[in-house]
């Protein structure tokens, strides 16, 4: 399932099945695809998916049921196997559990789950949520949907008003502080929470939180332990998340996440569908190459050439319709993998998450804004936020009038954002951030552009791997520094170069995009050939790089900025294309956001 739309409670829209809410409408014409209507007592659902039987939706006489995502049964069955759940499964578990059902199950969803006798709706979200989904009530009714694009066609009257606190907040720090959207009165539902409705009342309650969960964590296992648990677990996952593998391509990169799974499905379905993406000559592409050449499998490399080049302002477009405000034109690259791999399979099996966890953060790349940053480790919170609000209106690139509006309201969000405010040691405080909050928006933008075409399955996102992680002496939270340093990333690295000793001793003897082979981790009379290899290919494979497309999202601009201009109450985009390429964070961000504003015919306040 990639797109749905529920409405719940009293006087209830006849026409909610027959509106077109959503944009993959139009990608379902190229694309396998079915649609579900579904009209019981005091719930209408239109559902969008690739599996015409629709497994995670059940109507019975007394339930109706969805999962949007995946989950797996926790305790395993009677050989140990964590299985993937259908919504029936959920129901059981359900019925017996109640709303500890979340105790019983893992993996990245929203449960809907409607008792038609009571009247009485139950959502559940999992504890790290990179699925968004949103909500809205309005009178006597209640709106939930996974796109937030679909709120406005469902009701341009309600929904057409752009949040402009929320719009500023995302300008200047990368996401919104508090659970609102980039449109009023529609919230997206928090991770691990619980959203209750019942006789037009609203409550939101949170089962689980990452401080309470983490705050203790230390390292309780020893090396030996760890790595015999985790393979173990890992191993489990792999054998769950592959429940259909004929249906699975496998992400094959030069990197070391998906080279680990490699490792660990050790033979199996070697006969599946492995594929990268990059420009001509990419390592990540000749790494992988070389796996493939080696295990004999079938490799597929998407190539970012003169045909993506072509491709690229449909492409562009597609990703930030499908993105909710949040996905930029950037993620072209998805699409154009996608939408071809799309046509042939259901799912893609990656190693979304791995070294986030385990290799110090010293890269920031889109998982923290340096505005936060400089707020995490401030000595004077409010000095610092000063500070940004002062350089963004000397930026020029926001409405300065505006910042200063919202300067005070947007303090009090920061302030009320745990993630950010909190009395934690510089350590715990950049892990609680990452873990809750980066790494969930930065990963959210790449689920959200796929799900049209392909489901992400990816097992090392899961909440028992962390849990069991942080029992072990690998994640860099317990090996902290905010500077680069080589030597101490090597005892990380050697996590991996470990797993795959254990299981495919071959992949060991690959480079990787880090600039050695994981075999040189593995003892010690390997270091004069580790430090040799990595100063001769450091360079080589940053100079390729996976690809270059600063000329085609300028182009992008050009054929639409005279339509985005009546945004400029909220930004200066003369100021912001000015500062293009070495602010291309920053234009990317901006003129993607506006693009969909645009598209979705959204007004200011």
């Amino acid at each position: 399932m990639f797109d749905f739309f529920i409405e719940t409670g009293e006087n209830l829209s006849n026409k909610l099945l027959d509106k077109n809410l959503f944009y993959s409408t139009k990608v379902c014409n190229k694309n396998r695809c079915y649609q579900l209507n579904m009209r019981i007592d005091n719930l209408n659902a239109l559902i969008y998916g690739k599996d015409q039987n629709f497994p995670e939706v059940l109507q019975t006489e007394d339930y109706f049921v969805m999962i949007f995502g995946y989950c797996f049964s926790r305790a395993g069955n009677e050989n140990n196997q964590i299985q993937r759940l259908q919504a029936e499964e959920v129901l059981k578990i359900y019925k017996k559990s109640g709303n500890s059902i979340v105790k019983q199950i893992k993996g990245s969803y929203t449960l809907i789950i409607f008792n038609i006798k009571s009247n009485s709706l139950n959502i559940f979200t999992d504890e790290l949520n990179i699925r968004t989904v949103y909500y809205s009530q309005q009178g006597n009714k209640l709106l939930i949907s996974n796109s937030l694009s679909a709120f406005i066609k469902y009701s341009p009257k309600d929904f057409s008003v752009i949040n402009t606190k929320a719009v500023l907040e995302y300008a200047l720090f990368d996401f919104v502080l508090t659970n609102e959207t980039f449109i009023k009165q529609i919230n997206y539902l928090s991770p691990a929470s619980r959203l209750e409705y019942s006789k037009n009342q609203l409550k939101s309650t949170q089962y689980w939180d990452i401080f309470t969960a983490f705050n203790k964590q230390n390292p309780e296992l020893n090396e030996q332990e760890s790595f015999t648990q985790i393979n173990n677990l890992l191993k489990k996952n792999l054998s769950a998340y592959l429940s259909e593998p004929e249906k699975t391509a496998f992400a094959l990169t030069g990197g070391y996440d998906s080279r680990t799974n490699l490792a660990l499905l050790n033979g199996k379905h070697s006969s599946g569908y492995y594929y990268s993406y990059g420009v001509k000559g990419s390592y990540d592409i000749k790494f992988a190459q070389k796996v493939a050449k080696k295990l004999d499998l079938n490799f597929n490399p998407f190539i970012l050439d003169h045909r993506f080049a072509e491709n690229f302002p449909d492409n562009a477009l597609t990703a930030i319709k499908v993105g909710d405000g949040m996905v930029e034109m950037s993620r072209a690259n998805y699409i154009h993998a996608f939408k071809d791999i799309g046509k042939d399979f259901d799912y893609i099996l990656t190693g979304l998450f791995g070294s986030e966890l385990i290799k110090r953060p010293t890269s920031l790349g889109g998982y923290i804004d340096k505005n936060i940053q400089s707020l995490l480790f401030a000595e004077n919170f409010e000095d610092t936020y000063e500070q940004i609000i002062e350089k963004a209106i000397e930026n020029g690139c926001i409405n300065k009038n505006l910042l200063k509006i919202y300067q005070n309201d947007i303090l009090k969000d920061l302030k009320a954002n745990p993630y950010i405010s909190n009395k934690q040691d510089e350590a715990q405080k950049y892990f609680f951030y990452m873990v809750g909050w980066g790494m969930r928006k930065y990963f959210m933008k790449e689920i959200k552009a796929e799900r049209l075409f392909v489901e992400n399955l990816h097992p090392y996102m899961d909440i028992e791997f962390i849990e069991l992680l942080l029992k072990t002496p690998f994640p860099w939270v317990y090996n902290w520094g905010k500077k680069k340093n080589l030597f101490d990333n090597l005892k990380i690295h050697k996590f991996y170069a470990q797993l795959m000793q254990m299981n495919n001793k071959q992949l060991t003897n690959i480079p990787t995009t880090h600039a050695y082979k994981p075999k040189y981790l593995l003892n010690k009379i390997y270091l004069p050939l580790l430090i040799g290899q990595y100063i001769y290919l450091r360079r080589k494979i940053k100079k390729i790089g996976i690809f270059n497309n600063t000329n085609l999202m300028q182009n992008f601009y050009e054929q639409r900025k005279d339509q985005i201009e009546e945004y400029h109450v909220l930004f200066n985009n003369k100021e912001i294309t000015k500062k293009f390429p070495s602010g291309m964070k920053e234009f990317n961000k901006l003129i993607s956001l506006q693009v969909w504003m645009k598209e979705n015919k959204l007004e200011l306040a």
